[in-house]
């Protein structure tokens, strides 16, 4: 899983690295990529971890952190 939003082409970087998949937080969205061939493809839902449920994960990742609850 990736936070990112630099200027690097990690998806690109994986590949060449040969990851099978990698994730991404975008807009409050977490979108998995797979590798298909030569590309990664954005894909429902994780096959690495495919019980993973990204919507509960979601709402996990959006609370607010301890040192910011009021």
């Amino acid at each position: 899983m990736v936070w990112t939003c630099g200027r690097l082409d990690k998806l690109a970087i994986y590949r060449k690295l040969e990851m099978a998949e990698g994730s991404f937080w975008r807009k409050g969205h977490i979108q998995p990529y797979v590798l298909r061939g030569e590309h990664s493809v954005p894909a429902e839902r994780s096959e690495v971890l495919p019980g993973l449920d990204l919507d509960l994960l979601t709402r996990f990742i959006d609370q607010p952190a301890t040192s910011t609850a009021s």
